[in-house]
């Protein structure tokens, strides 16, 4: 980590992003530093009336949290690149948009309150968006086996870990099974049908 004086860096920026939210008038800031940076600024009887109505995993930050809010700015760039048209007639759309996707998640994984669901979700997310960006889409699998042996490298318990078995089990299911079932189902039943937002309904309930 880079120094600056007695605060890293990763502190000084976490307490600029931070700030607005501290201030008096800013009603629920400790719940706002929760949702945006999983930090544990919640006082006792917050998070006792959080836990008390069924909702304290919303303010905790999870991989699947991670991966959607991802997947949203992922959608936000491809959308900004259409207005730029001369860009991506030399560059496909898709790797720019993995591109500031890719620095967005290092960053956040660098200044969000680390947890263990995090890391497994941001190196997935990263493997998947080299996958992209080097045009080996049909090298996902070894991406994500790649990310698997980087934690287990560092985290070698992790392999013991329910949650990493169960989250790597079910990327590598959509990695490897989802798409043959879902081209076969929609080539025998939706496509003849022909009505896109279904298939569309399809893949989601699928990814889901």
């Amino acid at each position: 980590v880079v120094e600056v004086g007695k605060t890293s860096l990763r502190d000084r920026i976490r307490g600029r992003i931070l700030a607005p939210l501290a201030e008096k008038d800013v009603k629920n800031g400790a719940a706002m530093s929760a949702l945006v940076l999983g930090t544990k600024s919640l006082d006792k009887e917050q998070y006792d009336d959080i836990r008390d109505s069924g909702l304290s995993h919303l303010f905790a930050i999870s991989g699947s949290q991670f991966g959607v809010m991802s997947a949203i700015f992922y959608f936000l760039i491809s959308l900004l690149t259409r207005l730029f048209p001369q860009v991506y007639l030399k560059i496909p759309r898709q790797k720019i948009a993995a591109l500031f996707t890719l620095i967005f998640v290092v960053f956040y994984l660098w200044i969000v309150t680390p947890s263990a669901s995090i890391t497994r979700a941001g190196y997935m997310i990263v493997a998947y968006l080299l996958s992209i960006i080097l045009e080996r889409q049909n090298q996902l699998v070894h991406f994500i086996l790649l990310s698997a042996a980087i934690i287990l490298f560092f985290w070698p318990l992790e392999i013991f870990g329910v949650a990493f078995q169960l989250s790597y089990l079910c990327v590598l299911i959509l990695a490897i099974i989802y798409p043959r079932l879902a081209k076969r189902f929609e080539k025998q039943i939706l496509q003849r049908l022909k009505w896109r937002p279904l298939i569309y309904l399809f893949h989601v309930l699928c990814v889901t």
